[in-house]
């Protein structure tokens, strides 16, 4: 017998399958997350005069056109509660186009505009993220609590080599170290940022339990 799937692995499978998310949505577990990034859902998501927003979904469409400023992208962004159609004229679209993949997870900063054809509103992007990206953008650190009382003697060890392999990023990651008698917290030196990758955070909290790793923005 095999393991179970992950939610992510059964998600893709349903996906594949039946061309729909039958049981969730790939982007719920982030959502969270998504909530410290973004500036609204995209079922709430209205135009202010001179602001930039920030948006998240998963592209659930695209499709490119030719101007006479070059080729630009039209992407259709869904985050579980609506969909938005996202505008990536040619610059952009020139420095970004390995990211525009469908059922990515993208967060996009732009201008968000009212949309006459669809009643809702549409965005003009102005920067790209996928979540690693998005995560060394606007996260301060990773966290990572261990329990001295309690702390496997191989944990140490499993985070450490964890780390070592995501060490060519920016961000931070912090201990937040206890024992009944003691609490210390520090940072790993400069040498120890790591890029923030989902299967990073993943395996970290696989070693150190799910609830005692967390992204801090």
């Amino acid at each position: 017998t095999g393991s179970e799937w992950s939610e992510e692995e059964r998600l893709a499978g349903e996906k594949e399958t039946l061309g729909l998310y039958l049981t969730g949505h790939p982007i719920s577990r982030f959502e969270p997350e998504l909530e410290k990034i973004t500036n609204a859902r995209l079922s709430d998501l209205r135009p202010i005069a001179g602001q930039t927003q920030a948006v998240a979904g998963l592209v659930a469409g695209l499709r490119t056109l030719n101007t006479r400023h070059g080729r630009m992208a039209i992407a259709t962004l869904d985050d579980r509660t609506a969909r938005v159609e996202v505008r990536i004229y040619a610059e952009l679209f020139s420095s970004c186009r390995e990211k525009l993949v469908r059922d990515r997870l993208l967060v996009i900063e732009g201008e968000v505009e009212d949309d006459d054809f669809s009643g809702g509103c549409s965005v003009i992007a102005n920067a790209i993220d996928d979540l690693e990206s998005a995560r060394e953008r606007y996260a301060r650190r990773i966290l990572i609590e261990l329990d001295g009382d309690s702390m496997d003697d191989g944990v140490p060890r499993a985070l450490r080599e964890a780390i070592e392999s995501y060490r060519s990023g920016r961000t931070p990651v912090c201990i937040d170290y206890r024992r009944r008698d003691a609490r210390a917290r520090f940072a790993l030196g400069d040498a120890w940022t790591v890029r923030p990758a989902d299967a990073l955070v993943d395996r970290l909290r696989d070693v150190a339990g799910a609830e005692r790793v967390r992204i801090e923005y």
